[in-house]
């Protein structure tokens, strides 16, 4: 009796202790997304538990021509005749906050939800800057909280589904970010203080209540509404005339490697890759990988913002598309250096008959 009860003992204890490491479906739906590379539509509808950052809208971007903001309409033309030819399931050209031209595929639109990826971490880095202005934290302990968020100080292989830094990275209830200071929570601050004032639809954060919401990682959102966050950065803390949050405190979110070049936002990896025959056109451009087929390329100097969801990771990476864009303008266009030499080229270059 005893040989048949220990082994069954045995086995049972295993298996709870099994099921405790695994800990619910929806760690694991996410730790699979986390590992597929999908799409980042599909990756955002695995986001869940979800808690809402509510919108005010979403309501319409301005809208203005290319001409009337200083690009040259065949520049436009022919970057979104190559983004149809390649397939591309989104293009999308602001330029000092303004819709200038889309174009999507089939099976997308500015409504789509999407994961952030490294667009992600900067809605609380900039909500921090307000709980600043709004004298809730001081920056130096904002700033600081941001860094230690932000950097993975998780020890571990967090690919591993059983080690304590995956749950830590991928679990529901991350660590808190500034805790204390949001009132009445996280994500009805950064409702109410930066996303109703972009004219953003609704949003969300991984987390099974407001209290254990997931600031650094994963947020969901249209992609029309990345474009609003990109627009607030180029537009130095201004959306739409309305200053929301400090110029000083985006500067300071900024590291700034040399005079000229690209300022790197302080919790992404390291400086992005770039594909395709050519450098930027222009040194301070900045690339944002939402997710690995999906680029947000800004260039500050400029006042661009091209977001390319493309149909894989080396085509979103290719600097063709943006390399168009940056050529085509006409109003203000300083000389862009690589190792001595410019890389413009004038228009007429660019776009055959003009």
């Amino acid at each position: 009796m005893k040989k048949t009860v220990l082994p069954a003992v045995a086995a049972l204890a295993l298996v709870a202790a099994a099921l405790r490491l695994a800990g619910d479906m929806s760690f694991w739906q996410r730790y699979a997304s986390a590992l597929s590379r999908g799409s980042p539509a599909l990756l955002a509808h695995d986001i869940d538990p979800r808690v809402r950052v509510a919108g005010d809208g979403p309501r319409a971007p301005p809208r203005a021509s290319a001409g009337e903001q200083g690009l040259a309409p065949e520049a436009v033309e022919a970057a979104l005749a190559q983004a149809v030819a390649q397939q591309s399931r989104a293009l999308i050209v602001h330029r000092r906050g303004h819709r200038i031209a889309a174009t999507f595929g089939a099976d997308a639109g500015e409504d789509t939800l999407v994961t952030g990826g490294g667009l992600s971490t900067l809605v609380p880095a900039i909500a921090a800057g307000v709980l600043v202005e709004d004298g809730r934290v001081a920056a130096d302990e904002a700033l600081a909280a941001i860094e230690r968020q932000l950097r993975d100080e998780v020890p571990g292989n967090w690919r591993n589904p059983w080690s304590r830094a995956a749950r830590a990275k991928l679990g529901a209830s991350g660590a808190p970010f500034l805790a204390g200071a949001w009132t009445p929570s996280a994500p009805e601050y950064i409702s109410q203080r930066l996303w109703q004032l972009l004219g953003a639809g609704d949003a969300w954060l991984w987390g099974a209540e407001a209290t254990a919401a997931r600031l650094d990682c994963c947020m969901v959102a249209r992609l029309d509404d990345w474009m609003r966050l990109s627009d607030l950065l180029l537009g130095q803390g201004v959306r739409e005339g309305e200053r929301i949050v400090s110029a000083q405190w985006l500067r300071m979110l900024m590291d700034y490697p040399e005079p000229g070049a690209a300022p790197q936002l302080k919790w992404l990896a390291g400086p992005a890759t770039f594909g395709g025959d050519e450098l930027p056109a222009a040194r301070d451009t900045v690339a944002i990988d939402l997710a690995p087929e999906l680029r947000l390329w800004l260039v500050p100097s400029r006042q661009l913002a091209v977001l390319h969801w493309a149909v894989d990771a080396a085509t979103a990476r290719d600097t063709t598309i943006p390399n168009l864009l940056i050529r085509g303008i006409v109003d203000a266009r300083p000389a862009a250096l690589h190792d001595g030499q410019s890389t413009e080229t004038p228009i007429g270059d660019l776009v055959p008959q003009h």
